[in-house]
């Protein structure tokens, strides 16, 4: 977002729990996110909806001539507390007041931010633009600074921190920020311009210096977008002024698109290329949100083309290849521009884009879709007729596109935050639905996804923020204790908790033990296995919306005759002879009788605890389990196939030695 020192708002703290909904997925209602008065929200998730914020705490009452701020990163798991991790307080000559986080899967992630030189504000001070990156372990590293303006920010200079990293872990930041006139001195008429720096921090090593990617005296207009690939192919976008015109009035500048890549592997980027042609007879109006890069390399590139100033777009393939000519992608109306753009894991390419028609009737936000090897959808709106739009983002559930825009009415009675889904099968999106009618002009902050299923977009209304989810991942576990061994015939304990990021837990989890058995249901259950084996046992919690959310678990059950001693008898006993072996056959009578008979023993043995009358009944037991296995040499016996005979045969062997082992106790 363009950068507009100490017009500081309100940020919100990272946790919240969102009231539930009844239908899955789906958008839950929106709500309020708590603020403690500070500066927009930057929001990033590790893999498993892990939260990250970043934000810029404001002291309170402001005061412009003597400001005081912190920087926090705070980390959130899924059901867990938010943790502040990075907290960088200011000085009398270095006062933080924005920032931008970027994250990857494995917690590695990138903050860049903006510093004032003096804690005076009156007038805006000279800019440090900063960086801090944080390892997959969780370590911070030291902040560093990566360039710093010699003047203060011209108010006509748009500025813009940006910031990505690779899922390795590579990362790139810096800003477009102020060019000061040095030599050759800015030739007549002599604007301001801007220009773009950036950093590159290897996974493995640390920060290395900037480097200057536009052209001297070329101003880099409207902010730029930085984007990057899985395979860690950044991509960097801007429009840059190379023409002034006659004048110093902006009318006669002249704007074409440029793009650098600083491909997988290497430490330099590439040569500019100029996807617009800067041709003298047109001017490319373009800004950071109608860029993206898709996680395969795929890219889109979506701005305003004049005269005239509708929708033109440019893509490509991927990140070894260069966009493809631009084209005129929104024909009709008397202007178009884009809000959002965004690339799915699948390649497809979409743009959400303002209209603006022959009659204010006509005007609305329009969705597009670019397929990959395909061509542009027809325009067509996504929103109400006469809805002005003014912003707006996309992020992917899969390869389900999820926008989410703001507007209003042209009588600007009605403002909206509205959001609709385009399916990846579909042809055309969904129907729009409002997530929040509001009492003033909105504006999108930003559209996220967590990583986990879900999507999180947040809005700012007046003062406060607001946001709302796309539901469409399940509760995750939080916790778990699950036995390290478990014995056939013997009552094991499980205990399961999860927790959601978006959506309340009604109920408790419900366990499938694997084995054929009842599901059980709760936080912690007891359950027995017949027989031994390794089973998956698989405990599944579902959220208020109904997406399930399930966690698997490996249990090895062991015969009781892995224990020792009388816990290996006593186990047996409970167990029966009823071994995995003998399965569909029917034990002679005498045998069972004989065995239970011996087992009384034990328990009478264990009842009368050490002395002559606790012996004497260890004793009984040690020549009944004898008695046992020599009924197997009965006729009935012989009945037996021979692989349950061997078995039985075992099992009775290490009753009467544990047997007798008990009785040396006593």
């Amino acid at each position: 977002m363009p950068i507009r020192y100490f017009a500081f708002l309100l940020l919100l703290a990272s946790s919240w729990v969102a009231p539930p909904v009844s239908a899955a997925p789906a958008w839950t209602p929106h709500f309020v996110i708590p603020t403690d008065g500070v500066s927009q929200p930057s929001f990033g998730f590790a893999d498993g909806g892990v939260e990250f914020a970043a934000r810029v705490i404001v002291a309170m009452p402001i005061d412009i001539h003597n400001a005081s701020t912190q920087l926090i990163v705070s980390r959130k798991p899924p059901g867990g507390p938010s943790v502040d991790e990075l907290v960088i307080g200011s000085t009398t000559s270095a006062v933080p007041s924005s920032v931008s986080i970027a994250v990857a899967p494995s917690g590695a992630a990138v903050v860049a931010f903006a510093e004032g030189t003096t804690n005076d504000f009156s007038p805006a001070p000279p800019v440090r633009w900063r960086a801090v990156y944080r390892s997959p372990s969780g370590a911070w590293e030291a902040p560093v600074t990566l360039f710093s303006d010699p003047i203060a920010t011209p108010s006509d200079v748009e500025t813009n921190l940006l910031c990505a990293i690779a899922p390795d872990g590579t990362a790139v930041a810096g800003a477009a920020h102020v060019e000061p006139d040095d030599s050759p001195s800015e030739p007549p008429p002599g604007q301001p311009d801007g220009q773009l720096d950036l950093a590159i921090h290897p996974a493995s090593g640390a920060w290395q210096s900037s480097q200057r990617l536009s052209v001297h005296n070329e101003s880099v207009d409207f902010g730029g977008a930085l984007g990057v690939d899985d395979a860690g192919n950044f991509t960097v976008a801007w429009a840059s002024r190379f023409s002034e015109g006659a004048t110093n009035s902006t009318s006669d500048d002249r704007h074409t698109l440029l793009v650098r890549r600083r491909l997988s592997g290497q430490s330099i980027w590439n040569a500019t290329e100029d996807v617009t042609g800067s041709d003298i007879t047109k001017d490319a109006f373009f800004t950071g949100p109608g860029f993206a890069v898709g996680p395969d390399g795929h890219a889109v590139i979506s701005f305003q083309y004049g005269p005239g100033y509708k929708l033109w777009g440019a893509a490509r393939s991927d990140s070894a290849h260069t966009f493809s000519g631009p084209q005129q992608i929104v024909t009709t109306g008397a202007s178009s521009a884009p809000s959002a753009a965004g690339v799915a894991p699948d390649g497809a390419a979409y743009v959400l884009y303002e209209y603006q028609g022959s009659s204010s009737g006509l005007d609305n936000v329009g969705m597009l879709k670019l397929p990959p090897g395909g061509a542009w959808t027809s325009e067509a709106p996504v929103s109400p007729l006469d809805f002005s739009g003014s912003g707006g983002g996309i992020a992917f559930r899969g390869n389900d596109a999820l926008a989410v825009w703001a507007g209003n009415n042209t009588a600007m009675t009605i403002h909206l935050i509205e959001a609709s889904r385009w399916p990846a099968g579909a042809g055309t999106p969904e129907a729009y639905v409002d997530l929040e009618q509001l009492g003033s002009n909105g504006s999108v902050q930003q559209v996220v996804s967590d990583r986990a299923g879900s999507v999180l977009a947040t809005w700012l209304t007046g003062s406060a923020f607001h946001a709302a989810a796309f539901d469409g991942g399940g509760p995750s576990l939080a916790s778990s204790a699950i036995p390290g061994r478990v014995i056939a015939g013997v009552a094991a304990t499980f205990s399961a908790t999860f927790a959601d990021l978006w959506s309340t837990i009604p109920g408790s989890p419900s366990w499938d033990f694997g084995d054929g058995t009842p599901a059980a249901s709760g936080g912690t259950v007891a359950h027995t296995f017949a027989a031994p084996g390794t089973f998956t046992v698989t405990a599944t919690a579902t959220d208020a919306l109904g997406n399930p959310g399930a966690s698997m678990f490996s249990v090895s059950v062991a015969e009781c005759e892995a224990l020792t001693g009388v816990d290996s008898v006593l186990c047996r006993c409970s167990s029966g002879l009823a071994i995995a072996a003998c399965a569909g056959q029917t034990l002679p009578q005498a045998l069972t009788n004989r065995f239970a008979a011996a087992c009384g023993a034990v328990h009478a043995a264990q009842a009368a605890g050490h002395g002559k009358k606790g012996r004497k009944a260890a004793g009984h037991a040690v020549k009944g389990f004898k008695k046992v296995r020599s009924a197997l040499g009965s006729p009935s016996g012989k009945k037996l196939v021979a692989e349950c005979r061997n078995g039985l045969s075992s099992v009775l062997t290490t009753a009467r030695a544990n047997a007798a082992a008990f009785k040396s106790t006593l």
